[in-house]
């Protein structure tokens, strides 16, 4: 089944449910991950993907899949990854200006397993058998950020099995809120250098994405580079953000 939605405010997103888009990807590589102490598995097998586009400029299209297997041992996680320049995916949603190409690319492989990191450590990833290969990006539209929102979206979806348009938007807003309070953070950050890791770690699924920018630097004593690091980033992300319009889907 598929569920096409658009918003008021230029939002788009697809969803398939069971019967999800076929792709004759190379893969490449594949990343495997095991987690223990996951919760009980589903009843039963799915499948689902996920396609988003944003009204703005860049970091605005993603799409991703999943084959989930039921199995009761543990929560095994596989995502194969194929070549940046894959086959055109042409029945996409995204800006008429960006070319989009079928695959999961290794560069957005790290946001992903954020995303699920984030998803077991809330005690809120089931066990069974997760194989991500289906998927797309786009040349300009694509970036960490979206695959990580979308991954996010993915995961909420499978787990509540509830395809409303309102639900489908309630689970957007509540990304893009995680995203604006990393943007506080961070920009109070950088007046105080003194507290970017100590303020960023308390935010947790948005604050993981600059983790790995500050512990290295802010250890060295460098606090100077991480700081300039930090202000690139945020500057990054609220003109991407932000300024294009995304605060619109966040209730006042």
């Amino acid at each position: 089944m598929l569920y096409d939605y658009k918003y008021e405010n230029g939002v788009k997103v697809k969803i398939w449910v069971d019967d999800i888009p076929l792709q004759q990807n190379i893969i490449v590589k594949t990343s495997s991950k095991k987690y223990s102490d996951a919760l009980v598995c589903f009843d039963s097998n799915k499948k689902l993907a996920v396609e988003l586009c944003l009204p703005k400029n860049c970091s605005n299209y993603a799409m991703l899949g999943v084959i989930y297997t039921a199995k009761s041992q543990e929560a095994n996680v596989r995502i194969g990854l194929s070549d940046y320049e894959a086959k055109e995916y042409l029945e996409n949603i995204a800006l008429k200006s960006d070319c989009v190409h079928e695959g999961i690319p290794e560069y957005y492989l790290g946001a992903i397993e954020k995303s699920i990191d984030n998803f077991y450590e809330r005690k809120l990833l089931h066990n069974g058998l997760y194989e991500f290969s289906v998927g797309a990006h786009g040349e300009v539209g694509s970036s960490e950020m979206i695959f990580m929102v979308t991954a996010n979206i993915l995961l909420e979806l499978i787990s509540g099995n509830e395809y409303t348009k309102e639900n489908v938007e309630k689970i957007i807003r509540k990304q893009y809120k995680q995203i604006i309070l990393f943007l506080d953070i961070a920009q109070n950050a950088i007046k105080n250098s003194d507290e970017i890791t100590a303020g960023i770690k308390g935010v947790g699924n948005a604050g993981d994405n600059i983790i790995d920018i500050t512990d290295d630097v802010v250890a060295s004593g460098l606090k100077s580079k991480a700081t300039s690091k930090l202000s690139d980033l945020a500057k990054s992300y609220v003109d991407d953000i932000v300024d294009a319009g995304a605060m619109s889907m966040l209730p006042k």
